[in-house]
């Protein structure tokens, strides 16, 4: 949570104005870097405040400032269709860190900071080596091989069709990369990055009251058993989203296509086609999931397995309307996705929870999902509609205009 808030939003901000061939990585990473100080140090202090031991609350918050980056990276990655790059840094984190964990167990150093530190570090650690190199290395290099290929350009009417589509590729490159070399930055700039994040923010915090409410209502309303079956249900069921930055990189970069609605269509088929089976097969074996994964005593979480399975797809579907809202600059749909999701459930679990218990916090949860992700779909259509990728606008243009106009 602490690392959201302290990015400010500018990952995405970066990622729309990658699209839009207007980003400058000097105002976002000045922006993210304060802000993950700030963050982390504020999340130092409420974690102290709150008993956590002063270790523990700096192993968890010092790295914040260098995971804010790793989001900039992440947008730079994505936007040129490099998803092998989030990927490795997922996959090489996930290998830091069982190594890491297995050797302070082996020589006895395995305490909570100590833990959480290597955690922390091997997500940061990957990020820079993976993304974070990868960042480095194209924006030296695309400028120098896109000045190279552009002296190949085709001369009939029919290898001109082909170089339009041909330039208008490397027409974005090039935009993204001078944006991304680019330091230079100015008051105006800041003002703009940091006023565009904030609908970043909202989106996070109503989005957090759609997927944590029903614990409370619980918590008010049922006995603390209800509150703990259901809190053990609906984590296994948000559990989703550590695989949803594969499905949201996919439809982000799908975005960046010189034919963004019909990929991005085709990005949300398949996650559609992987998740709804998924899905299905949890939820008719909710009684061994239970009985694996929760263990003995959560008999009555079986009834909310199928109910949370379903909102899982939603849940799944909702991220990656964030990812594709954030890409298209649409900020202000952002904050009516959220702002949809959490009032739908917050009704929901007032009218439920009262009467049905557990089983109504789910069915509340999960249609706020849904509704969240159809408000979102129909957001994303119409960002669509209205700013096609850049590439589809300069396909016509690219056949006739003077070779000037892709040089700047």
């Amino acid at each position: 949570m602490a690392l959201s808030f302290g990015t400010l939003g500018q990952a995405e901000v970066y990622l729309a104005d990658l699209r839009e061939g207007t980003a400058s990585i000097g105002a976002a990473s000045r922006i993210a870097l304060v802000g993950g100080l700030l963050a982390g140090a504020v999340s130092v202090v409420m974690c102290y405040v709150l008993g956590v031991e002063l270790q523990v609350a700096i192993a968890a918050s010092m790295l914040i400032p260098i995971m804010s980056q790793s989001q900039l990276w992440r947008s730079r990655a994505v936007a040129d269709h490099a998803l092998v790059g989030p990927a490795a840094a997922n996959a090489l984190a996930a290998v830091l860190r069982v190594v890491s964990l297995g050797s302070l167990f082996v020589f006895g150093w395995l305490v909570p900071a100590t833990a959480i530190g290597v955690v922390q570090g091997s997500v940061a650690v990957a990020a820079v080596l993976t993304i974070g190199l990868y960042a480095r290395r194209r924006a030296a290099s695309v400028g120098q091989k896109d000045n190279q290929a552009a002296t190949g350009e085709a001369r009939s009417t029919r290898e001109t069709i082909v170089s339009g589509h041909w330039r208008c590729r490397h027409w974005l490159r090039r935009r993204r990369a001078n944006a991304f070399s680019s330091h230079a930055v100015d008051k105006e700039q800041l003002r703009s990055y940091l006023s565009r994040g904030w609908p970043l923010i909202f989106f996070a915090i109503l989005t957090s009251v759609t997927m944590g409410s029903g614990v409370i209502f619980l918590h008010l309303t049922s006995s603390p058993r209800d509150v703990g079956i259901y809190a053990a249900a609906s984590a296994l069921s948000t559990s989703v989203l550590a695989i949803s930055g594969a499905f949201k990189s996919r439809a982000q970069a799908a975005a960046f296509s010189c034919d963004a609605p019909k990929r991005v269509r085709r990005e949300l088929m398949v996650l559609l086609a992987a998740a709804g089976p998924g899905a299905m097969l949890v939820a008719v074996f909710s009684r061994q999931v239970v009985s694996v994964l929760l263990g003995p005593g959560y008999d009555a979480a079986v009834a909310l397995i199928p109910v949370l399975a379903a909102g899982s797809v939603a849940l799944l579907v909702l991220d990656s309307m964030h990812g594709l809202l954030a890409a298209l600059g649409g900020r202000r749909e952002l904050i009516v996705v959220g702002a949809s999701g959490a009032f739908s459930s917050l009704t929901l679990l007032a009218v439920l929870v009262p009467h049905h218990g557990a089983i109504g916090a789910a069915w509340a949860s999960s249609i706020g999902y849904a509704l969240a992700a159809s408000v979102g779909w129909s957001a994303v259509r119409r960002q669509l509609k209205k700013h096609p990728a850049a590439g589809r606008q300069l396909l016509t243009q690219a056949a006739t205009p003077p070779r000037e106009s892709f040089r700047s």
